[in-house]
């Protein structure tokens, strides 16, 4: 049997009989179709797939710059901040994504504190690969940057005595560091404003008072004022006898053997107090010979042994210095000769007191300025030695307006007008007006440990004044607070550098004039509500303390003579300092959550001292509560506080 091959036909062949064959023509067709739909198809797919990666790529990007810049404290870009930004960036757009390659990302910022990078990437190319096209690299750049909008901040400064201290291992007061930190502070806001942007300052330093008589209405200000003062109570004449008798004249006095030496130390300036002396003389003065004279007067030499230590103490510059004098066996010597001694009859003048409340009309302190502002000035009142004259200048410290004895101030009572941060004086409403704090007005009793006595009449005394800084009564007035306004650099430089240390920590005051100054609907509001540019306005207050509440009821404060006023405490019993420290720690704590709940947030900063759960409670989040133990660390605290202030953004 023979099987027929079949004839090869030739190309030519081959495609003549397709032609005529509709069948074999819709199959070349479709075979030639499908080249160019791969391409058209594969070219959206990559497309589609680099627009995807792209998109990824820049987000990884920005979300590694501000997670960086926020990481970072101040301006310095830290190994740790690079960490979490390539963390964020590598989360956002791992290795292998989408068959991408591994991401590449560079770092670099600029001495503002701004965060660039550029991230790059090698995208397959999969579909138009069969074409000849090679994967793509894709790129991403990102920059992040803080940028202030209207912006409100308050400064409440502890300037107490202690401020004048160093911490440990610094040569430099602790106030030195604060001025250096708030223009620090000052300048860090300043590269983050933006253009158009109102940025405000406010100040209030604060101890036992606050000084904010100079932007008070006179209508704020009560016309009449009752101080724990005196008045006269009359003179009498008396005649003392003269009289003829002997009397010894020192001839010399001299050392002979030994010496001294004096040995200065440093004490807490709240409360400057000498240690007990150990001086002594073994035997006091020893006659060691006696001559007598033709006239029958006679000459004593006589010796005294010295030993031990005498102590002093002073306030010097606002510093507590402690002097020690150390007699090493010193002998003294002296000679004295006897004479006969005569006085004449002489009239005494006594002069009598009655030391209690007195009222005085302090409307000369208020003047007729045209803003309405108070004008300051003095007051006349018979309270010199000797029935005299005195003339007391205000310095602008207040005393607060009417309060409550309150076992809680948390809510804060109606009645508390002290505490009420927005409450605007009624003119000829004195409980709701502030009243003038006049030291030299101010007496305290027969004694700093008998304080009941309400009156002391027909005294001869002349008591202890208010304005006499001794360990018996204190009373200060700090440096000047400020309201808010705008500010250059030279301005905060000359304001801090004006500052002045005195007195004791009462963080009450300070946080309550604080929020008076900054808050949107108090006594300030047609100035505060809104920003100038009409915009709405971010408020900060940074609350800076370097020590623990420390009051002391012999103080003349804010609240009057404490032992004798008694407007915080029991009216029937003597306050102890414990009772009042308390009570200025209750109260500032109602104070922080009242002013927090304005939408004002607190920044609270230990300086020098431990950071107390207290100041952590009234901080407005747990990362708002600061605690810098010298001058560097107080810097960074501020700078972050910049930082956080500032509002973090992309830029392009």
């Amino acid at each position: 049997m023979t099987t027929k091959r079949p004839q090869r036909r030739s190309f030519r062949a081959t495609v003549a009989a397709l032609i005529g064959d509709r069948r074999g023509n819709a199959l070349a067709l479709t075979a030639a179709a499908i080249v160019p739909c791969i391409a058209v198809v594969g070219s959206a797919v990559d497309i589609s797939r680099y627009y995807i990666m792209q998109s990824r790529l820049q987000n990884a990007c920005d979300s590694a710059v501000l997670a960086g810049r926020k990481s970072m404290t101040g301006l310095e870009w830290a190994t740790k901040d690079e960490g979490v930004a390539r963390n964020f960036f590598n989360f956002n757009f791992p290795a292998g994504m989408m068959g991408a390659g591994s991401p590449v990302i560079d770092f670099d910022t600029t001495a503002d504190g701004q965060v660039n990078a550029a991230a790059t990437v090698l995208a397959p190319t999969v579909l138009m690969s069969l074409f000849g096209f090679d994967d793509k690299t894709l790129t991403a750049a990102c920059t992040a940057e803080l940028q202030l909008p209207n912006t409100d901040v308050v400064f409440a400064l502890d300037t107490t005595l202690s401020m004048n201290e160093s911490n440990p291992g610094e040569d430099q007061s602790r106030i030195t560091g604060l001025r250096s930190a708030v223009s620090n502070f000052h300048s860090a806001l300043s590269r983050a404003a933006t253009s158009g942007a109102q940025v405000r300052y406010g100040f209030v330093p604060f101890s036992s008072t606050v000084n904010v008589g100079h932007f008070m209405h006179r209508d704020w200000m009560v016309d009449r004022w009752t101080y724990q003062s005196r008045v006269t109570d009359g003179t009498r004449d008396r005649v003392v006898e003269g009289s003829t008798g002997p009397a010894l004249r020192t001839d010399y006095q001299r050392v002979i053997s030994g010496g001294t030496s004096t040995h200065d130390t440093s004490g807490s300036p709240e409360n400057c107090v000498a240690p007990p002396n150990t001086y002594s003389t073994p035997g006091g003065w020893r006659e060691i010979s006696r001559t007598t004279h033709a006239d029958g007067n006679y000459t004593i030499i006589d010796r005294i042994t010295q030993t031990g230590s005498q102590y002093g103490a002073s306030l010097v510059g606002g510093l507590c210095r402690i002097r020690e004098t150390r007699y090493n066996n010193q002998v003294q010597e002296r000679s004295r000769t006897s004479y006969t001694a005569t006085s004449d009859d002489r009239t005494v003048t006594d002069y009598f007191w009655n030391y209690r409340p007195v009222e005085y009309d302090v409307r000369p302190l208020k003047g007729t300025r045209a803003d309405g502002l108070m004008a300051g000035g003095s007051i006349t009142a018979q309270i010199a030695n000797n029935h005299g004259s005195l003339t007391t200048t205000w310095g602008g410290c207040i005393e607060e307006r009417d309060t409550v004895r309150n076992a809680s101030y948390n809510p804060i009572p109606a009645a508390a007008y002290d505490l009420d941060v927005d409450l605007t004086p009624t003119a000829g409403t004195p409980a709701t007006q502030w009243r003038p704090l006049l030291p030299q007005l101010v007496y305290v009793r027969r004694s700093t440990t008998n304080w009941r006595v309400a009156n002391d009449p027909q005294i001869t005394n002349n008591y202890t004044r208010g304005d006499n800084i001794q360990a018996s009564l204190a009373s200060v007035c700090p440096s000047r607070a400020q309201k808010l306004k705008t500010m250059s650099a030279s301005e905060i430089t000359t304001y801090m550098n004006g500052l002045q240390t005195a007195g004791w920590t009462y963080l009450d005051i300070g946080m309550l004039w604080a929020g008076r100054l900054i808050s949107p609907t108090g006594l300030f509001r047609n100035e505060n509500s809104t920003a100038a540019n009409g915009g709405s306005i971010s408020r900060h207050l940074i609350f800076m303390t370097d020590g623990q509440i420390q009051t002391f009821i012999r103080n003349y404060d804010a609240y009057g003579l404490s032992a004798l006023d008694r407007r915080r405490t029991a009216a029937g019993s003597l306050p102890t300092d414990a009772d009042q420290n308390q009570i200025v720690s209750d109260r500032f704590d109602a104070l922080c959550s009242a002013i927090k709940s304005k939408g004002i947030t607190i920044w609270t900063v230990a300086f020098g001292t431990s950071l107390t759960s207290q100041l952590q409670s009234c901080a407005s989040g747990n990362d708002r509560a600061f605690s810098a133990q010298n001058a560097a660390q107080l810097n960074a605290a501020f700078e972050d506080i910049a930082s956080k202030i500032a509002q973090l953004r992309l830029t392009d």
